[in-house]
């Protein structure tokens, strides 16, 4: 019985010299010798043929020496090699800049979308979407505290404003060396000579702070609180039998301080 002449895998047979010759290394059969002659299945392993084309699914570069399909840098579309230096083509919305994929400035690929997601507001860029996660800052206030990555804070003194845009670092209140938002009660850290009381910066009790001399000063003795040194300046009395009368903590009328227990006695 006669029978057809068929040349082995991975070659075929060519026309003008009428002998086997080898198919491209991707194809298993094919009409030529380029990739794209392919005819029904790819040779390496992982590889897709579309049409008559055996090449690596999108994220996946061939590697000749294991004959197989290889994951790309999750930042590359298609590369030729696993680093994030060798892209060829990158995802939608970004732009291949001399073999990487940099997302645009405030933002960072977000690996299992492959996107460009935003970075938190203080990050000029970023590997990640929280506060801790720049690894430069938006504006020039901002430092970087962090080895790598990190946070991007404002001085001492000022807080991130995020409700004005673009956002910056505004003043605290005066008294706060740290603070949160620029009111007295949005205080997380003090500056001397005040102390921290909730979320405001304070004096000590009975005394109050002398804006000329920068210092917090001894109230009236018989003041627990109040706004300046003279009897007349009390907020709250030292004592719960006295109480505020026009600025001043005295006894009623025929009464007096004892100095033994700092309460009204009557008079003799």
């Amino acid at each position: 019985m006669g029978g057809a002449c068929r040349c082995p895998v991975n070659q075929y047979l060519d026309a003008v010299s009428d002998t086997c010759m080898a198919c491209h290394t991707y194809c298993r059969d094919c009409t030529a010798g380029l990739a794209t002659n392919c005819l029904s299945s790819c040779q390496w392993n992982a590889m897709v043929l579309t049409g008559t084309t055996c090449a690596c699914p999108i994220g996946f570069y061939p590697d000749a020496p294991t004959t197989s399909c290889l994951k790309c840098h999750w930042s590359c579309a298609t590369c030729t090699a696993a680093t994030s230096t060798t892209c060829t083509s990158c995802y939608p919305g970004v732009t291949l800049t001399s073999g990487t994929c940099p997302c645009p400035w405030g933002t960072y690929l977000n690996n299992p979308t492959s996107t460009c997601s935003l970075c938190h507001s203080t990050c000029g860029t970023c590997q990640g979407p929280l506060a801790t996660d720049c690894n430069t800052c938006a504006w020039p206030t901002l430092s970087l505290v962090g080895v790598g990555s990190g946070s991007c804070i404002c001085p001492s003194g000022y807080w991130i404003n995020s409700g004005i845009t673009p956002p910056q670092c505004s003043t605290c209140h005066y008294t706060c060396l740290t603070c949160n938002g620029p009111a007295d009660t949005n205080c997380v850290t003090c500056i001397a000579p005040f102390i921290l009381s909730g979320s405001s910066c304070k004096c000590a009790n009975r005394t109050y702070y002398n804006s000329t001399t920068n210092k917090c000063e001894a109230c009236y003795f018989t003041c627990d609180a109040c706004s300046g040194p003279a009897n007349s300046n009390c907020v709250t009395c030292a004592w719960p039998t006295i109480t505020v009368n026009n600025g001043s903590c005295n006894c009623p009328v025929r009464y007096f301080i004892s100095a033994n227990d700092s309460s009204c006695r009557v008079c003799a």
